[in-house]
């Protein structure tokens, strides 16, 4: 994580039961997280408390770090080879986690063929994919793609859908992917939140 971007920050939250480490890590090529001021996004928070809460803006901050020579991703791409590409296809990738609300679609019977459809339409290479649906009426379908992998996780009762996008290359295809995803199972982006993690 640390040679991708310029500014690097740990949080750690000492109040959460110590089982694992809870820790959430933050980059950016351009903000510089010491010198920068604290912004309300008005987005209900569980973790980091209400921004006029706040007395003391470093005081969950852990580690941080300012890397000079971080990676430009751009400059790859632009002067990107065999090579490169081969490297980035074997890389632990990103994960986009996809939270689906108002999932018309979850109670599908055909769901794996929707969503095998969305992402054929996307130009993706689907592998492999198969189902799994408990007594409870949940599904589970999970599609292995040339690029990575996708598993839907769909609740009909409570119309919600939990989507896991892997993608080890072509991650610029992000935002398209979670966009077909969410129509397959009848939800939209207002209707649902996502974020990802560096596998």
């Amino acid at each position: 994580f640390k040679p991708m971007f310029a500014h690097n920050l740990q949080m750690i939250w000492y109040d959460n039961p110590m089982v694992c480490s809870q820790v959430m890590v933050f980059g950016s090529r351009s903000v510089n997280f010491m010198s920068t001021d604290l912004t309300d996004h008005d987005v209900l928070g569980f973790v980091i408390r209400d921004l006029d809460k706040i007395d003391d803006k470093f005081d969950e901050v852990h580690d941080y770090n300012k890397n000079t020579d971080s990676i430009k991703p751009c400059a790859l791409l632009e002067n990107a080879n065999e090579h490169v590409a081969k490297n980035q296809k074997n890389s632990p990738g990103i994960l986009m986690i996809v939270e689906a609300e108002d999932a018309d679609h979850a109670s599908s019977n055909n769901l794996k063929g929707t969503l095998m459809g969305a992402l054929r339409k996307l130009g993706l290479a689907v592998i492999s994919a198969f189902t799994n649906k408990n007594n409870d009426g949940n599904s589970l379908v999970s599609m292995i793609l040339r690029e990575g992998y996708v598993i839907a996780r769909c609740m009909p009762e409570h119309k919600y859908c939990g989507l896991d996008i892997h993608l080890w290359s072509s991650f610029e295809k992000h935002e398209d992917i979670k966009r077909a995803l969410l129509s397959a199972v009848g939800s939209n982006v207002s209707t649902s939140s996502s974020f990802r993690i560096i596998a």
